[in-house]
Parts: structure tokens; sequence; C-alpha cells
């Protein structure tokens, strides 16, 4: 039976440094078993960033690479907000934390339906191969003057209620001179 190989990559970043220990040594025993497993109802992204930045929830998805015979097929999994909140800066003598902005997101019910298709699939078929990937957009709202050219983004990923979040990427630092408006 093929293992699965992880590959979980948001706004194209390929710098290790950011992902957490405990998240490769987990997602290294990923298998067919446990993707298929996963309760689309479970499944739930929380993004946090510096203010005034915002996540484009139109925007940002989960993306299921699979590999086959034929090519690899990329299929999307639209999120929506389910929740947001501000959270207040944070100073100390060495380490100033700017307010920033957390938002929790979910697999819209068109998008739950056909992650469940997508399983069965995955189930009657098998693959050589299945990747997540986290496709994150995020923008500054309307109006903002001059917001900052550095900040930081965390994204964590629930696929298990009783695992709860485990952290993808941990205050990765953007250079958003470098970008434009929407990444």
């Amino acid at each position: 039976m093929p293992r699965f190989l992880i590959l979980i990559t948001t706004l194209m970043l390929s710098a290790c440094s950011s992902i957490p220990v405990s998240t490769m040594l987990s997602m290294a025993t990923f298998g067919e078993e446990e993707f298929i497993a996963i309760n689309p109802d479970i499944v739930q992204s929380r993004i946090t960033l510096d203010a005034p930045f915002i996540a484009d929830a139109d925007n940002t998805k989960i993306e299921v690479m699979i590999n086959q015979p034929e090519g690899e097929l990329i299929l999307p999994f639209k999120l929506k907000v389910i929740g947001q909140q501000r959270l207040p800066a944070q100073g100390g003598w060495l380490n100033k934390r700017p307010a920033r902005n957390q938002f929790l997101l979910t697999l819209t019910d068109q998008a739950k339906a056909s992650f469940v298709d997508l399983q069965q699939r995955v189930k009657q078929q098998g693959t050589d191969g299945i990747g997540l990937n986290i496709n994150a957009r995020i923008s500054v709202p309307d109006g903002t003057d001059a917001p900052p050219v550095m900040i930081h983004m965390t994204i964590e990923l629930k696929l298990d209620s009783q695992q709860g979040f485990f952290t993808l990427f941990e205050d990765v630092e953007l250079d958003m001179s470098k970008q434009k408006q929407s990444l």
C-alpha cells in the first residue's frame, strides 16, 4: 500500500525553519487510512497575522494533490470564515508584538461533499501519492494607511477533533514590499 507524501506549502514558502519539528514528524506517518478517516466537518484552518492584514476568505482554500498514472490532479476545497478575533498587542522589553487578526475557517458545504467524494475515490482506487496544500491569501483592508512592510503569519490545521490544531507554519516573516496587494 503506498504511503502518502504529505507536502504542505503556504504562499510558496519553502523554508522548513518555520515548520515545527512536531508537525514534520506527525505528517511523516500520515497514510491513506488517515486521509480516508478525516471527518470533513472537523477540518479547520486558523490563520493569525499582524494587523491590519486580513485573511481573504474568498481566495483561501485547501488543495489536495493526487498523483496518478495519468498525472497529478489538483482539487481545491474552498474555505469560509466561521470566526474572527482581534488579539491585542503584547509589549515586552525584548519582544514586542503588534495587534494581530486571527481567522477560523472551515470547509464550505459544497467542499465537504466534494471531500467525501474524494475520500471514496481514494478508498476504491488508491493513489500513487497525495499531498495537501493550504493556499492562504491575505490582503489589507481598503483605506489602510501605510501598512507594515514586514508581517508575521501563523497557519494551523485541524484534521482530527481529538488532536486539535497543529501548526503548519509558525510566525513566518513575510516581506510585503515584494508582494502585490493580495498575495
